[in-house]
């Protein structure tokens, strides 16, 4: 069985990259927090992988 997913809203989005990313860290960047929501297209996979990466490479 397939789920499809289609993008999120804009605060879904960047919900989801502040529960991976933590809150600290995107306090201090709200403007590359909605950049990235925004490169990743709002779509769910996208912003997983890119919070984690995120998460995993403090610089």
């Amino acid at each position: 069985m397939r789920l499809r997913l289609g993008p999120l809203e804009f605060e879904d989005a960047v919900g989801l990259l502040r529960s991976l990313i933590g809150d600290d860290r995107t306090d201090a960047e709200p403007t590359a927090l909605a950049r990235t929501a925004l490169r990743c297209g709002f779509l769910p996979l996208a912003l997983r992988a890119a919070g984690v990466w995120i998460a995993t490479h403090p610089a």
